[in-house]
């Protein structure tokens, strides 16, 4: 058995295929092809027992693109580090990576510098998933169409901005950011807790206040608001897209409502954010509505 594999040694030695290297670790059997086996070349002092012709691998032009010379003992160089060259290209390769869209959030930020700092949270979470976001104030009125005249201010704010953009308000202001769609190109709407306007009718025509309203207080609230007096003007609601998040312990607007509206008037599944209430989130829920209101873009 062992002249048998010594005899077959010789033979693959004599007819070229296999290469014997003398290094100070001692005697060792290497592939005479870098291209095939990255890490199996030649030693640069090398004692070859065999005619260097053949090889155990398939040719390959290999060493012209990546730094590997033959010196003329048949033995070949690796640059200083192949990896990194070979990294390179691979990363050039790459795709790059995708520009997020020109996508502008406006939100009517009411009508006094604390409302505006209320609403710096979510703005601070639209802008760090790369998207910009304007708040817009509007002056406080005293007129019978409270709704029309946000919608000419947004409207007005919104009239160099390029790309889409994204209204999103909360409560009341439900009733008003369709008007802003019927005026200037909308993309979406974004309603949390709201209230949603009937083409041709007021809020207080359009809905009983004891199945909309939680608590008698918000009930008192809406009945002395012009907000909810104000016919509105459009025909139907505008063709966009609409995100509406609740509140799921909305203690304003019964959430059971908020969620019936979502489905039957906007044709929308609402997005419940778990423990939220009214007012508090825009505040304490901001990663939430930001992740809901982006979901898409």
């Amino acid at each position: 058995m062992r002249r048998t594999l010594l005899g077959l040694t010789a033979l693959l030695v004599m007819s070229g295929t296999l290469r014997i290297e003398q290094t100070e670790a001692g005697r060792r059997r290497r592939c005479c092809n870098p291209c095939y086996y990255s890490k199996s070349w030649c030693a640069p002092q090398t004692t070859s027992l065999a005619p260097p012709t053949t090889c155990c691998a398939p040719p390959c032009n290999r060493a012209a693109t990546t730094g590997f010379s033959d010196r003329g003992n048949n033995s070949v160089s690796l640059p200083d580090n192949p990896t990194t060259d070979q990294g390179n290209e691979a990363k050039a390769a790459l795709p790059k990576p995708r520009q997020p869209a020109k996508i502008t959030f406006a939100i009517h930020a009411g009508e006094s510098a604390i409302q505006t700092l209320v609403w710096s949270r979510l703005k601070a979470e639209f802008e760090k998933r790369g998207f910009s976001c304007k708040l817009i104030r509007s002056p406080k009125t005293e007129t019978k169409t409270p709704h029309q005249d946000r919608a000419k201010v947004m409207v007005e704010a919104l009239k160099n901005v390029e790309g889409d953009i994204v209204l999103v308000g909360i409560s009341n202001e439900g009733l008003f950011m369709p008007l802003v769609a019927a005026e200037r190109p909308i993309r979406r709407i974004v309603m949390i807790n709201a209230v949603v306007p009937t083409p041709g009718k007021s809020f207080q025509e359009a809905f009983d206040f004891e199945k909309v309203f939680a608590t008698k207080f918000a009930r008192r609230l809406a009945q002395r608001a012009p907000e909810m007096l104000e016919v509105c003007p459009l025909k139907e609601l505008p063709k966009v897209e609409y995100v509406y998040i609740c509140g799921e312990k909305d203690d304003a607007i019964r959430p059971e409502w908020e969620q019936r509206v979502a489905r039957e008037y906007l044709h929308v599944e609402p997005v419940v954010v778990k423990g939220a209430r009214h007012a508090n989130i825009i505040l304490w829920y901001a990663k939430e509505v930001a992740d809901a209101a982006t979901k898409g873009l």
